[in-house]
């Protein structure tokens, strides 16, 4: 394949939303592997499903252009999403109603990484957690939530924006490299330290354009989860 045509491919997958919901799959499974819950292809569904939606959604909303697809997605995600415990689709709920407000919170500074890393780790912890029923916090929780604090830190660095645009996009890329180094730190030996881990090294580099940043730093959650999927054990 021609380097165009690899380019190609790399902005259908980012501009769809497939590259992210392949990372948010990947999670969702490390996750559920260390608790030792099947993700079944409802989880799954449901989690690749639902980002292709909200990001389909936030991208829609911010060029006000372009056919509104991501409503396929969300309703596909809803159908699935109701034959889950209630307790998962209150999760999907709060989810939902951080994508419908996200476009305007996205400028504030340093809360944005709080609520994005909530959501994400409400789906990809939080539902096979409410699917098992009982036991304590995952140990997956800690890593993988610093892991997504560092992405979306890094993200706002690359965008100029939020707390970047408050500190300077340097100075806010150091901190998200400090956050993801904390959580291999916190995550050890716990397989999804790999998460921060792979975070960590996609952030060796700077400075970084937001296409790479697309393709890289969401690619690291991705390889990070394929890495904790590897490692396997239940904690």
């Amino acid at each position: 394949m021609k380097p165009a045509q690899n380019r190609g491919l790399v902005r259908i997958l980012i501009d769809s939303g497939v590259w992210l919901a392949l990372c948010a799959s990947s999670l969702l499974v490390a996750a559920a592997r260390s608790m030792g819950v099947p993700a079944g292809w409802d989880l799954i569904a449901v989690t690749a499903l639902g980002t292709m939606g909200v990001y389909g959604f936030d991208r829609w909303i911010v060029r006000r252009a372009g056919k509104p697809w991501w409503i396929l997605a969300v309703v596909a995600a809803a159908g699935i999403g109701l034959t889950l415990p209630v307790a998962a689709i209150r999760i999907l709920g709060g989810v939902c109603v951080l994508a419908l407000v996200h476009h305007w919170l996205r400028e504030v500074p340093w809360f944005k990484p709080v609520y994005i890393s909530l959501a994400w780790l409400g789906v990809v912890v939080g539902l096979p957690w409410v699917i098992r029923g009982d036991g304590p916090i995952p140990g997956a929780a800690l890593p993988i939530a610093l892991a997504i604090v560092a992405n979306a830190l890094a993200c706002d660095a690359v965008d100029r924006e939020a707390e970047a645009a408050q500190i300077g996009p340097r100075r806010v890329w150091w901190i998200a490299r400090v956050v993801a180094g904390l959580g291999v730190v916190a995550g050890w030996p716990h397989p999804a330290a790999a998460v921060p881990a792979a975070m960590l090294l996609a952030m060796v580099r700077w400075p970084v354009t937001r296409r790479r940043a697309e393709w890289v730093l969401d690619g690291a959650l991705l390889v990070g989860g394929a890495g904790a999927i590897a490692l396997g054990g239940v904690s």
